[in-house]
This record gives structure tokens, sequence and C-alpha cells, in this order.
């Protein structure tokens, strides 16, 4: 969404469209600012932020600090059991259809892929599916983003769980979700594996460092993670040519270092997993030199002018991002994660949506249904029902069919003085927070109309969704269920932000110092709000979901509990006020959220999401007024 759109000054239709039988009842005017001297505004932000800051460390396995807690580290031989027992029974099924010799030449091709991702850490084919079955991808991609994107400040984001039936489409999926391509993620991993996240988006040209943008290593050190990502010129069969996917091939063999706490747990933080200055980007080739020798950095770009790309690569483990620049063409993207579910038992999509909307079949099943542990003979004999899919793509591939084939990343790699380039805008192209200064939203002192005042918060609200979080990583990865919350709120339509937020207007007053709660009084809020969800959990209470929503309501109020603890652990370790102000923002939605899901009918949490929205709103106004006034730059 262009930056001018959100700085556009209100007009009256503007305003009227937004009005609320609140407003028409005569709400006062606001006045953008509340009584605090600068010394006393700094002391109170200085308050909010005094945690020091947590950086990456990647180091080899024998430095990690408890290596026992890394699920990559653990059961080697059964996952080699487990390669060794997929590749036998794949080629005995080649073999009997279609020969020895050419069940040879496939499990060649097998083994140098899987060689590849091993070495790399990352694969690229080129073409994967012919342009006719692309146009039919491309076409029903538009047409559900179209529906449901969110079009927020820095690309359109769909949620896949919530169309399990375009997933497993075979007329559509084969660049995306094709069984080889599973087949590889699983030989790799040494076990069954079941998706965890989809999601599509599209990204205009844009220089900026937030989420996924930022150079980073994916989920958590404790737990595997790959994914598939599709990459391609938006609205076209082309080639991405801009906001590409980028690696640093070989980063994959360090592993993240983890923190040790008193009782002996192990755990990390996200900001342990993003590589932003020079001197941690430089770990990573640290890393590269150790395994390859290189003798300068190699950074590989995933480009191509008329090929879409599919690439595999160890998101959990390898450093990467996607490259947001303000040059090139739009791109979109469809990406794909899987754990081991050994390691991660679960489900993508709830039971009860799978019999009517995901193909009947085993591999679609254990995908994207409940997949727990000791699934091997099953997983194993799913695939081998696809043997003759994944025969065909690895002839293709061999023989370069359809123009389909594995890119020589060598020749992907960016040049010496583009690693320069590409260095700079990892570590200076601006922070969101820095992009909402420069849409010069708010004028301190400035009394305005009630609803305009509502609409500011609005506007400053789409900046500090897109900010950073550091949620807390732990040894056994229990988190792994508030991702669902935490996208409820990042990804929010801004029509749905909107009426959201004009639901609380009635509770929008003059913020005051009074409003402003400390770390301490926001923890405890969100353990309270927390405690609520959890009632509702156990007590097997219905949710009020979408109508695209795939969850049950039993996951939907346990990943709003988990988040919420989360959150409240965050908010008292937060490094400079834009973090604090963004966590205060996350904990109030996810309070907004979990009043929604209970039907409104909870008058703790409704009385929180107050107190919570009043410091937001009086948070981001103290911070304009500590900017304005002593004329500081943006802390993040």
């Amino acid at each position: 969404m262009p930056l001018d759109h959100i700085n556009t000054p209100l007009s009256a239709s503007d305003t009227a469209e937004s009005n609320t039988p609140q407003e028409a009842a005569g709400m006062p005017d606001v006045v953008v600012g509340f009584a605090c001297p600068p010394d006393v505004c700094a002391s109170l932000l200085m308050q909010r932020s005094v945690a020091n800051a947590i950086h990456p460390e990647l180091v080899e396995a024998g430095k990690i600090r408890k290596q026992s807690a890394y699920k990559r580290f653990q059961n080697l031989d059964a996952k080699d059991r487990y390669r060794d027992e997929l590749m036998s029974k794949l080629v005995a099924s080649w073999t009997a259809t279609h020969g020895a010799q050419a069940a040879q030449t496939a499990r060649l091709m097998f083994i140098r892929l899987a060689s590849e991702l091993k070495k790399n850490g990352a694969v690229i084919f080129g073409s994967l599916v012919n342009s006719t079955e692309f146009r039919k991808l491309v076409d029903e991609y538009t047409r559900v983003l179209h529906q449901q994107g969110s079009q927020s400040l820095i690309h359109s984001y769909m949620n896949l769980g919530h169309n399990p039936e375009f997933l497993s489409n075979p007329d559509i999926n084969g660049a995306f979700l094709h069984p080889l391509l599973v087949a590889m993620i699983s030989y790799q991993m040494g076990g069954p594996v079941r998706i965890v996240d989809a999601r599509g988006k599209d990204a205009e040209p844009i220089s900026v460092l937030a989420l996924d943008n930022m150079l980073h290593i994916d989920n958590t050190p404790f737990n595997e993670e790959y994914k598939i990502i599709l990459t391609w010129e938006r609205g076209t069969t082309a080639g991405p040519k801009g906001q590409n996917f980028v690696f640093i091939p070989g980063s994959q063999h360090g592993a993240r270092n983890c923190f040790v706490n008193e009782q002996g747990a192990a755990w990390s933080s996200e900001n342990a997993s993003i590589f932003i200055t020079e001197d941690k980007i430089q770990q990573a080739f640290d890393v590269q030199f150790a395994e390859f020798g290189s003798a300068s950095p190699v950074v590989v770009e995933a480009a191509h002018p008329d090929k879409p790309l599919t690439s595999v690569f160890a998101a959990g483990a390898i450093v990467h991002h996607r490259y947001r620049t303000e040059v090139g063409e739009p791109r979109s993207c469809l990406i794909l994660a899987f754990h081991r579910a050994d390691d991660n038992p679960g489900q993508f999509v709830d039971a009860k949506y799978l019999a009517d909307m995901v193909q009947d079949d085993a591999l679609n099943r254990l995908l994207m249904g409940f997949h727990g542990k000791n699934t091997e003979a099953a997983y194993i004999e799913a695939l081998v029902e696809r043997a003759d899919r994944l025969f065909d793509k690895l002839i293709d591939l061999d023989s370069q069919k359809d123009g389909a084939e594995m890119l020589d990343q060598g020749r992907l790699a960016l040049s010496p003085q583009e690693v320069v380039d590409w260095k700079k805008t990892c570590t200076l192209a601006p922070t969101v927070a820095m992009l909402k200064d420069r849409a010069k939203l708010v004028t301190v002192d400035q009394t305005l109309p009630h609803q305009q005042f509502v609409d500011l918060i609005e506007r400053l609200m789409i900046f500090d969704k897109h900010c950073p979080l550091d949620l807390i990583l732990y040894e056994d990865n229990h988190e792994e269920i508030r991702k669902w919350t935490r996208n409820q709120i990042r990804e929010m339509q801004l029509g749905r932000l909107k009426t959201r937020l004009n639901a609380w207007t009635a509770t929008i007053g003059q913020p005051t110092q009074a409003d402003l709660l400390d770390p301490a009084q926001l923890r405890a809020l969100a353990m309270e709000v927390s405690a609520c969800a959890t009632q509702s959990m156990t007590s097997g209470a219905p949710a009020v979901l979408g109508p695209t929503e795939r969850i049950s309501a039993y996951d939907a109020y346990r990943s709003l509990a988990q988040f919420l603890v989360d959150i409240g652990e965050s908010i008292v370790r937060c490094e400079n006020s834009q973090h604090f102000l963004s966590t205060c923002l996350f904990v109030f939605w996810a309070t907004d959220t979990l009043d929604i899901v209970q039907g409104k009918t909870n008058p703790v949490v409704h009385a929180a999401g107050a107190k919570l929205l009043a410091n937001y709103i009086a948070t981001a106004i103290l911070l304009e007024m500590q900017k304005q006034k002593s004329g500081l730059p943006s802390a993040a």
C-alpha cells in the first residue's frame, strides 16, 4: 500500500464513512498530547525499554550451550534408516514400472537434488510445471488473493490454511506441492513431515527492514523447518524480477546458539535470529568459508527473466530473506513450511474441514490433517503411491523437458559489487518506524475532532503492527500454536482494522499520563486475559470464528492463551521505545481478538482491552511528543 495513501489528509467523506453512533451523539475533541515535561517523557520511555538487545550467535555444533535441545542433532541413525527405506521403496516401485535403467536414472537425479540441498541448504527449480499449468495457478491465486488478501503496508498476504482445496488441487499445485518436493524434504529431514504454515504474498517494490525482509533464520533453533517458496512476476507466468528470495549458501551448517536459564532449560528469542548489522552478517559468511573455503562471500539471488522459480530450502537453519528494494517488478509468491511430524505433532487444518475440502488421499491427509508420531511406514507408502509422479518429474528434470531444470546457483550468485550493495540494503534500509516518521502523521498539541483522532490512531497502528516483536522461543517448541493469533493481528485487512478499532470508539478519550501502564502492569494484564482464554479452552467453549477459518475452537483459544503469555514475557524486556509500543499494540489486539472469539461476553476481557488501548494510545502520543520536542529520530 503506497505510503502517500496513509498520509493523505482526511476528507469529509472519509470522516463520514467512519462515523459511529457514539460520535453522532457528540464526542469531545481531542488534543494530540498531554502535559508532560521533556525530561519526564524521556524518563517514562526509558523505564519501558531498558533491556539489553539480544543478537544472533551463529556457531558450530560443538559450541552450542545445550546441544541436546536441538532436534537436528537427535536420532541421527533412525533418520538415516528412514532415508534408506524411502529410497529403497521408491526405486523398487520405479523398477517394477519403468525398468531398472530408468529407475537408476531417476534415483541418481533424486540423489543429486538431495546432495545439493544438503550442501547448499537450498535447491532452485525453474519451470517445475509447464506454462499452461502455471497459468491456471496464477489465475486461481489472483482470484483468491483478491478476495482474501490483506493489502497491508508492505505486502498483501493470504493464509492458505483457509484454502485447503487450493493447496490440494492437483491441477494447480505441481509448482509448489509436487510429491517430489515433499519427498525431498522428508528425505532431508529424515522422517514424515507435515505442513505447519502456508501463505501467499504479493510484494511491491519497497526498501524496508521488516518481518521476512530482514536477513534472518526462520522459526526456532530447537526444531528443524524446511520451506518451499514459489516466486514469479505478479500476474504473469514469467520469473521473478524483483523482491527476490536471497540466501547465503552453506550458512545452514552453523547453528543459532541458545541461552540456558537457572533451571537448565534452553531458550532463545526471535531477535537472536535476525542479522541486520555487518558483524552479524559476517557470522554467516564465516560459516560459509569454513564449509566451502570461498575466496569471497557468496550470496545467491533467485531471479530469472522467464521461468517461475520453486526453491526448497532449510528455512530453520539457512540465513535468508526476501530482498526488498525500490527497483524491479512486483512479485507474487507462495510459501509452505514443513516440520517433522515426530518433532511437532499436530494438524494444519481442523479435521472437520478435510473430508469435503481436501482431495481424499493419504499424502494430503498426512500433510494437512492430524499427524503424530510413528507414521514412517504409512508415510513412505503414501509417497510410493505417488511414485509415478515423482519418476516423471525426475526424468523431466534430467532431460529438461518443457524447460524444467535445477538451476546452477553459481550463475545466480551476486557479483562482488552486488554483494556490497546488498549488504547496504540489509543494514541500512529504513525500518517501518522510520517510514512512519517520514509519513509525518502526528502534529503534537493539534486539536482534532474525535473521529479524526481515532482515524489517526488507526494510521499509526498500520505501521506499528508491522514493526518487529521479540517473542521467546522455548526448548520444547510449545510456542508454535501462537502463530495463528500473531497472524490474525499482523495480517489484518485494513478495512477490518478500521471496523475493529471503531468498535472501541466510546472508550477512546483524551490521552493522559495516567493511561500509561508500566511493563509489570502490562504483563499482569496479559496473564489475566490469557487465563480467560485458557478457561474457554478447557471448558470446551464455542468460538466465534470468521467464515474462512479452518482452526478448531480449542486451538484458537490455545493460540490466544499462549500468545498472551509470551507477549507478556516480551514486554518486560523491550530494548527500545518503538519495540515497546508495538508490543503494547499486540497485547491490545490479542485481547480484542479474544473478546471477539468469546462473542464479547466476558466483561473482564473487555475491561482489559479498554485499559490496553488507552495505554497504547498514550504511549504512541508520548513517543511522538518526545521525538518532536527533542528532535530525536526513530529508535527502531
